[in-house]
């Protein structure tokens, strides 16, 4: 309903039916929480955004604190400001470096609206931590798919050494 209204410029009602629902939702749904910040965020309004994922830290329990830090993230990083954005998943991926799923949140934010260098050194980190062949063949994945993309023969070929060097580390540590 409150989207509904916002479409049709009445955002004095959508502002008081997302303040309702975030104050009876506070504690049990980070939903209603994402739902306010991408109606804020839509409509200009980056810093009450900002303000609201505040809020939405102190009343949500610690274990949704991440996932919400990572959707905040997008939302800065798509329609706020992209260094901001790039903050907030750099401070989560120095608390939480094996998270995955962030990781892979930021790489396709990365590849679609950042530059390509900078989408490099984002897939090179992540590329280099210690994760299972499992986690880390989706971003040389990605990876070989943005050399192609942007990239010429000569980085496309280093992608692939780096994949085939860790390919054969890990076969050493499995022959040992």
């Amino acid at each position: 309903m409150a989207a509904t209204l916002a479409e049709n410029d009445k955002f004095a009602e959508a502002d008081a039916i997302y303040e309702k629902l975030t104050k009876k939702f506070r504690a049990q749904s980070d939903e209603v929480w994402l739902l306010h910040a991408e109606y804020l965020y839509s409509s200009g309004r980056e810093e009450e955004g900002r303000a609201l994922m505040t809020r939405a830290l102190e009343c949500l329990p610690k274990a949704k604190h991440v996932a919400l830090i990572s959707r905040f993230a997008s939302l800065e990083y798509t329609q706020g400001d992209q260094e901001k954005g790039r903050n907030l998943f750099e401070n989560v991926l120095a608390t939480y470096p094996k998270r995955t799923e962030v990781w892979s949140t930021y790489v396709d934010l990365s590849m679609k609206h950042a530059e390509v260098e900078q989408t490099r050194h984002v897939l090179e980190r992540v590329t280099s931590l210690p994760l299972s062949i499992f986690k880390l063949r989706p971003f040389y994945k990605k990876w070989i798919d943005l050399e192609t993309k942007h990239g010429d023969e000569k980085s496309l070929a280093e992608v692939k050494k780096k994949a085939l060097e860790y390919l054969t580390s890990l076969k050493d540590i499995l022959d040992e």
